[in-house]
């Protein structure tokens, strides 16, 4: 597992990989640190789903939103090439706003699931894999 400021990042269940974000809202560099870790694991890995465990997180400014929208548009070739699945954990409303305002910027590369506990998302990520 790493650790970065915004999110833990689990590979110990490869090919899954959880990723979940820490209970605060990211400043602009701590953001743009985990938009760099994104990138190198989609330079590591492949063909993984990913599972974003969005249940302890925080507001996530406008300005991020947007950005983290662009990131998507502008690495949706790499994304779609490396990764299968896109699985987000979305428990409460405001959670699942945000979610659905990044949405509004940008169309997920890859099919994407929303599940509302971590254990729904890891048992649709097995369910994937094993049609595979």
């Amino acid at each position: 597992m790493e650790k970065i400021q915004y999110a833990n990042i689990d590979d110990s269940k490869l090919p899954i990989i959880i990723i979940k974000y820490a209970e605060f809202e990211p400043t602009e560099d701590v953001f743009e640190e985990y938009l760099k870790k994104m990138e190198s694991l989609y330079t590591q890995y492949s063909n993984f789903i990913l599972v974003f465990d969005a249940s302890q997180s925080k507001y996530l400014s406008s300005k991020l939103r947007i950005k983290q929208g662009k990131w998507i548009n502008e690495n949706a070739a790499q994304i779609k090439r490396e990764c299968i699945a896109q699985i987000f954990v979305v428990p409460n409303a405001m959670v699942k706003m945000l979610f659905q305002g990044i949405l509004l910027i940008t169309k997920m590369p890859v099919p994407y699931y929303v599940d509302t506990t971590v254990n729904e998302a890891l048992t649709r990520a097995k369910s994937i894999l094993s049609l595979r």
